[in-house]
């Protein structure tokens, strides 16, 4: 192995693909192959110490999401709350605005969207008809 010279591991890639030679034989060391000349990849394949083989993460992930869509929807409270996280996150400015200042306001019985309407003044506590408001602390 005495006298084996090594210009390079590999060939950069602005340089056409050559075969290298050894000084000491006359045997050739073949290149790096092109990107041109490759073939086409299926994908990004992972090494892997399954017992079982690699694995296709891809159709794995592919699955997940195509289960995630057959999920049930919330119901009750959590339904109601998905859906005021949706509003108040595609609300302009705003409308957050008068939602926040709407809801504290009130002590939660009300909530608009309308900042004219908010901005007038304090919003009042209007409890459902079968429940009574009592201030904090009393």
């Amino acid at each position: 192995m005495r006298g084996l010279k090594w210009p390079a591991l590999e060939s950069p890639t602005t340089q056409p693909a050559t075969a290298a030679t050894t000084s000491t034989s006359t045997s050739t060391i073949p290149a790096k192959p092109s990107p041109t000349t490759t073939a086409p990849s299926k994908g990004i394949a992972y090494p892997t110490s399954s017992r079982t083989g690699a694995k296709n993460w891809d159709a794995i992930e592919r699955e997940i999401v195509k289960d995630a869509e057959t999920w049930e929807k919330p119901d009750g409270d959590a339904a109601a709350n998905a859906m005021f996280r949706e509003l108040f996150k595609n609300a302009t400015p705003e409308a957050r605005r008068a939602m926040e200042k709407s809801y504290v306001e009130s002590n939660g019985t009300a909530l608009s969207t309308n900042w004219d309407e908010v901005k007038r003044g304090r919003m009042e506590t209007k409890p459902p008809d079968s429940m009574v408001a009592k201030k904090w602390g009393t």
